[in-house]
């Protein structure tokens, strides 16, 4: 209609609102980001501000507990074998030899701490004798929660052949509790290698071999400086409270998964077998290599 729109009076609204609009869109997402940040702490940010209590040895014991975890984590095998066996009919022989790559994994996990090493070949048997079994159900409950086990449920056919319905639908509860937070599991973890006992089974007839029979203090001194390191890594991602809850939470955690597997142990003679055979091939193991395998990191 040859009108001058600059030369009429009235107010563009739609410009006002547009930029009305965009300045709130601003304002919320800014409100957003500081919302998400606010809920998920650093962990490592010490290089600028560390307010942990963890002393600079802690972190690079830390840092060394987390690299030997990962080197001998078997979640791209799992993830292999469960991908495969989704699809098709899994022969208990399949369960079995799934098992015993998840066992080996956590013995050779074992075999390069440091502090594994320096104990007395008796001492080492007696740990496996002790540990090695209520371990592997922590273990397990803690890869197959990383892999993704449970995430379908066909998934389960790799489990179903060997244990059976209700102990694999245990082992998923015991998953959908566990923490999420990796590196504080790698942490709980290394210290229950060095508990006093992580198994319910009565071995009356290697009694007379433990080692630890008459005191266990030879545990004690590593066991502590891993259960530190825990603590201040804890009140340092998390408050106090939050931290007592937290740790509240996964001690049940381990002592559920342990008093499942003790019970499998008892009930499940193939897997009783299974165990057993792994655990003397691990003695003989010891027995004939000795020190020569090194440990993945040392102490000063």
């Amino acid at each position: 209609m040859d009108m001058e729109p600059n030369l009429i009076r009235k107010e563009d609204l739609h410009e006002k609102y547009r930029s009305f609009y965009r300045q709130r869109q601003k304002l919320k997402k800014k409100s957003t980001n500081i919302c998400q940040s606010a809920s998920k702490p650093c962990l490592f940010n010490l290089i600028t501000n560390d307010h942990s209590l963890l002393t600079s040895m802690n972190w690079t014991l830390l840092s060394n507990v987390i690299h030997a975890f990962d080197t001998f984590d078997p979640l791209h095998r799992i993830q292999q074998d469960v991908r495969l066996c989704s699809t098709n009919q899994v022969p208990i022989d399949y369960s079995l030899d799934f098992m015993a790559s998840i066992y080996t994994s956590l013995q050779s996990y074992i075999n390069c701490l440091a502090d594994f090493r320096i104990l007395t070949f008796d001492e080492q048997t007696s740990l496996i004798q002790r540990n090695m079994q209520g371990l592997l159900a922590c273990y397990c409950v803690f890869v197959f929660r990383q892999s993704g086990v449970f995430d379908k449920k066909q998934n389960e056919n790799i489990l179903l052949p060997l244990y059976g319905l209700d102990n694999v639908c245990s082992t998923k509860g015991l998953c959908d509790r566990l923490d999420y937070d990796a590196t504080l599991m790698k942490l709980l973890f290394i210290s229950l290698v060095f508990s006093s006992s992580m198994f319910a089974v009565d071995f009356e007839q290697q009694t007379c071999r433990d080692s630890f029979l008459y005191g266990t203090y030879r545990l004690f001194g590593s066991q502590n400086v891993y259960v530190e390191i825990l603590w201040k890594y804890m009140i340092y991602k998390y408050d106090f409270k939050e931290t007592i809850h937290r740790l509240s939470r996964l001690i049940k955690v381990v002592l559920d998964s342990v008093n499942l597997v003790s019970k499998i142990y008892y009930a499940n003679q193939v897997h009783r077998d299974l165990v057993d055979d792994l655990s003397e091939q691990v003695e003989e193991t010891l027995k004939f290599n000795g020190n020569d395998s090194m440990p993945l990191w040392g102490k000063d």
